[in-house]
This record gives C-alpha cells, sequence and structure tokens, in this order.
C-alpha cells in the first residue's frame, strides 16, 4: 500500500511526501497526482521518501518519465531522505545521476530557492501563453 500528501510550499514547490511501498500495483492514482501537479505549473517538485519502504523498477520508470515532463517545463525533481535500499537501488540503476537527491528537507529547499531565483516562474495559462498583468493608474 502507499500513502501519500501532497504540500505547496511558499517556495513555489510542491512537497509529495510518500509512505509504505510504491509497486506497480498501487503507483497510478499516485502518478495520476503528479501529473496533476506538473499541469499546475510545479516546476519543482520534491518527494519526501522518508516513510518509503521500497520502490518497483515498473516506478522507477514512471518516476523516470514523471522527471522528463517536469524537465521540459523547465523543472526538476528532487529526492529527499532515502533509506539505504532505496538510494542503493538508485545508484544501481544509475539514476542519481537524473534526481537531486538530499539528505534534508532544508538542502532540497534551498536548492529550490536557488533554482527558482536564477529562473523565476513565469505564469502561463492552461494555453501554455504567458499571462501578463496589466496595471492601470487611476
Amino acid at each position: 500500500m502507499i500513502d501519500f500528501q501532497i504540500f505547496r510550499d511558499r517556495s513555489g514547490a510542491a512537497i509529495v511526501s510518500l509512505s509504505g511501498e510504491l509497486k506497480a500495483s498501487n503507483c497510478d492514482y499516485f502518478f495520476r497526482c503528479v501529473d496533476d501537479l506538473i499541469e499546475e505549473g510545479y516546476r519543482e517538485i520534491i518527494i519526501d521518501c522518508d516513510d518509503l519502504g521500497f520502490v518497483s523498477s515498473h516506478c522507477w520508470g514512471r518516476l523516470v518519465a514523471a522527471r522528463r515532463r517536469v524537465m521540459k517545463k523547465g523543472g526538476f525533481v528532487y529526492l529527499v531522505y532515502l533509506k539505504s535500499m532505496i538510494s542503493d537501488t538508485l545508484s544501481v540503476l544509475r539514476l542519481d545521476r537524473l534526481f537531486g537527491v538530499y539528505s534534508t528537507m532544508s538542502e532540497a529547499l534551498k536548492k529550490v530557492k536557488r533554482r527558482l531565483e536564477a529562473h523565476p516562474i513565469e505564469p502561463v495559462d492552461s494555453a501554455g501563453k504567458l499571462v501578463t498583468t496589466q496595471m492601470i493608474a487611476q
């Protein structure tokens, strides 16, 4: 079983806190929610793995696909609090090169802040067009 909560940080990042085991049999809803975050415009997604005990190879593939979608929008996916078994698997699969891996949430949030300062988020509408705000003097 997989349980997760989604938090939206003031920095503009979405923080997804996972607990349980992420398997092919239970990951569809989770990845639909991640896709929704991407569609909502969240470019920086932090996945808190502190209570995550297992990730199947199928789900690693889905996570790489989600990363690809985020990267197309100029964002990044961060993994935080990896248990040694999950970290070892990530290294063996050489996926540690694809994700930002951090031992604490504050480290990941600092990285998000630096990335967003360097590349500010420009508001876009659902069609992907830049939204501009017009100021009217009174």
